[in-house]
Formats: C-alpha cells, structure tokens, sequence
C-alpha cells in the first residue's frame, strides 16, 4: 500500500489547486526536502520547505503549527493538505462521540481556536495566489461567485407520521406541560395540518426564489438510532414531495442511513431510493453525520454519489476541512483524492441550538452565522446550510425560525448564487449556474 509522503501531498495539492482555478498548476516534489509550485508549466520561484508532519507525534504538530502564520513552519502545500484532508481526525481513531464520530471539539483547529477560519483557502489564496501574481502571473478562480447550498435532512416525513397522536397530545399535558402546544397540535391534527412536513420549510425557499435540496432516507433506523421510515410504505407520498421540490427548482438526495458503511450497504439503499423516486441519485449526505476518514469516501465512489454534503462536525459549526470550497477529498485508503465532490457542511441547526453542542441563545446564532456568511463570500465559496424540515414549532425551536430567516435573508442580501445539488455537479465539472436540473 502507498505511504503518505511529499509527493503523495504534492499531487494532492495540485489536484486542489486545479479545481479551483483556471490555471495549471502542478506541484513539484524535491527529494532534498522542497516543494515547487508550476504554473501554466513554468516553473516559479515559489519555493516551501517541507514539514513532514507524517512523522511527527500530535505533541509536536501543536508545538511546530504558527497560530500567527497558520503554518508548519514555511510549509504552505504541506499545511493545505493537513486540512484539506482531515489528517488529524485520521490518525485519532480513538476519539469518539456517543454516535461514533469524531467530535469537533477534538480537532486540531478548535483547540487552537480556528474552526471559524478556512485556513486551507487562506493559505492558498493569500500566500500562493498573491506571490504568484505579484511576480506577475494572471491566477484566475475557476468560480468567483459565493453559492449557496441550502439543504434538509428529512429525518421524519412529518411530525404526526412519526408519532401517535394520542402520544403527542398526552406529551404536551403530562411530559411537557404545555398548554399552548396542546392546542396547537390539536388544531393542526383537526385541519390535516402537519408544520413538520417537507412542504413548510420548502414555502420558506419558494417565497425567496432559492432553491432547496432535500435528503430523503431509504430505511427506518433502530435502537438508538432517531429517524427513517419505510419508503416502500410512503412512496406514492415521496414521489409526489419530490415532484413539488423539483417544480421549485430544488434536488432530492439520499440521507445515509445509519449503517451505510457496512458492506453494500449504501449501493442498496441508492438503488431503493432511486426505484421509489423514478429518477437517479446523484448526492447525499450521512444521517447523525456518520462519517469515517478512512472508509466514508470509498463507499460514496462504489455506491454511485458524485456529491457529498457530510463533512460537518455535529458539535461545532465551521471548517471540518478548512475549506469553504467545493472540492474532491483525500481518500486515506487510495492515498490520492476521491472523484467525489464534497460540499463542506458548514451550519447545522442543532449545532447551533442543542444543548449538548453549542447550546447558543438566538442572537448569538444569528451573530455567528453572519460571520461564517461573511468569511465564504470573502473566498467565493460555498455557504452549505442544513435545516431539518423538522426543526420548527416544537421542542423549543419556536423562535428558531426567526434565526433560520436572518440567515436566509442575510445570504440573499450578500448576493449569494442559490444553487441545488446538481448544480453543483454541473458547476464542478464546469458548467453554467442554469443548468436544468
């Protein structure tokens, strides 16, 4: 099996940098302990020492990265690929949360305090970039123009498809003890009104012209596991979401289900989705955001999903991979980039709100989405937001859709392209923003 290695960052790099400019570049790999940037083949005088942090034990990469320049020593390629290709989560398997993932808090960026700072991009385009065109070299970003990716994981098709009614209304009294709620969940159940189904939260990207890409599951989950249902149950009920969502300009995607990374796993649970739908699955993103550094990207490329939106922590808002762009993962196994797109998941409603995450008031979620806001449309990034279709009216998210329209209309206010997830395809591969989805 091929090690890491510089030539291994090397080619990576340049894959990077590649997908988001209109130049060529190549990284040149220096058995004497150098990187050289090419570009447009000529060879640069932009020269970097090597910092092998393959090599280094996790108390000497705290010890060696600079908070000031945000490098292992003068390594720009070097420190790109460290978070470009969540190194640091790769080599601590043993850090997990209660759902089996790598927790946010225990990333190399957020003990440093640079969640919030895409320190790929910054590298990239404020040391790479600026010396290359001041040595009098044209860079050109292959897409200027920040977009907007707004998603919504369907965990349940709706609030009283998921619960009996008679269990939610005792809930309101005995459990909750909740007049209000009593009444309005009364209401809603004598009008045929279900607040939690997917037609709601579409009303809110209709209403602003943006469009939406949903993640429908394939399977009911069990035990622990929250969400899912039997698609072959609903899907006369599926089909006819996916038709409004479509007609809005928006995409449907598979969510992963739980168990996704075993064996075949995903590919059935495509190949389901695709049968009930009537059309492919191109993209997708994990449920409990169920990821693995050394399996995840392998399975997306077997299972047939071009575009993955799962790269968020739970816990944290920010950078997983220090990027707020679209670009292809390291695939751990292969030791060279994956062929599928990622679309780094930046904000999560319960990130924002849960208490055993950030447990943050209103204001301040709105605050801090701004600043992430402004920070993508600094880099023409990506602004991938993931709001459940049931996170309004109950379980205390009453105000929080208030938070989930300033962030919406603070988005078309910085003139963000609202793009779906096929449009990312397209854009990727080079294409316009209009292509018919």
């Amino acid at each position: 099996m091929k090690e890491l290695c510089g030539s291994v960052v090397a080619e990576y790099v340049s894959v990077f940098l590649n997908d988001q400019f209109q130049n060529k570049f190549n990284i040149e790999f220096d058995e004497k302990g150098f990187y050289r940037i090419i570009t447009d083949g000529t060879k640069t005088d932009l020269v970097f020492k090597i910092y092998p942090f393959w090599e280094k034990e996790k108390v000497d990469l705290f010890k060696d990265f600079s908070p000031q320049t945000l490098l292992f020593g003068e390594d720009v390629p070097g420190t790109v690929f460290f978070f470009l290709s969540g190194y640091f989560e790769y080599i601590s398997p043993d850090k997990k949360d209660v759902w089996g993932n790598f927790p946010g808090k225990e990333s190399f960026q957020e003990k440093l305090g640079l969640s919030m700072v895409p320190v790929a991009d910054l590298l990239t385009e404020e040391v790479i970039v600026k010396k290359l065109n001041g040595a009098g070299f044209d860079i050109k970003l292959r897409n200027n123009r920040p977009l907007f990716f707004l998603t919504h994981d369907v965990d349940l098709l709706g609030y009283y498809k998921a619960n009996s009614r008679l269990k939610v209304l005792a809930g309101d009294i005995l459990k909750r003890k909740n007049i209000r709620e009593f009444f309005g969940n009364l209401s809603n159940m004598v009008s045929g009104n279900d607040p939690c189904e997917v037609d709601y939260v579409l009303s809110k990207s209709i209403s602003r012209n943006l469009k939406s890409t949903f993640f429908f599951m394939a399977e009911k989950n069990s035990g622990k596991y929250y969400g899912g249902y039997d698609i072959s149950k609903y899907g006369g009920y599926l089909k006819s979401k996916t038709d409004l969502i479509i007609k809005a300009a928006g995409d449907v995607g598979l969510h992963y289900g739980v168990n996704h990374l075993e064996k075949n796993r995903l590919k059935n649970e495509v190949t389901s989705l695709e049968k009930v739908l009537g059309r492919s699955i191109k993209s997708g993103r994990a449920h409990y955001l169920i990821f693995d550094s050394a399996k995840s990207f392998g399975e997306y490329e077997k299972s047939g999903i071009v575009l993955d939106s799962t790269g968020g922590f739970s816990d944290i808002i920010g950078f997983r991979f220090g990027t707020c762009k679209l670009f292809r993962p390291f695939d751990f196994c292969a030791m060279k980039a994956s062929s599928v797109i990622e679309a780094p998941l930046i904000i999560m409603d319960g990130t924002l709100k849960d208490t055993f995450f950030m447990n943050l008031s209103c204001e301040k979620a709105v605050e801090l989405s701004k600043e992430l806001i402004d920070t993508i449309f600094k880099y023409s990034g990506v602004f991938t937001l993931l709001w459940h279709n049931t996170s309004f009216f109950r379980d205390g998210w009453n105000r929080w859709e208030g938070v989930y329209e300033s962030i919406l209309d603070y988005t078309m206010e910085k003139k963000f392209v609202s793009v779906n997830g096929r449009d990312i395809i397209n854009i990727f591969d080079g294409g316009s923003y209009e292509k018919d989805t």
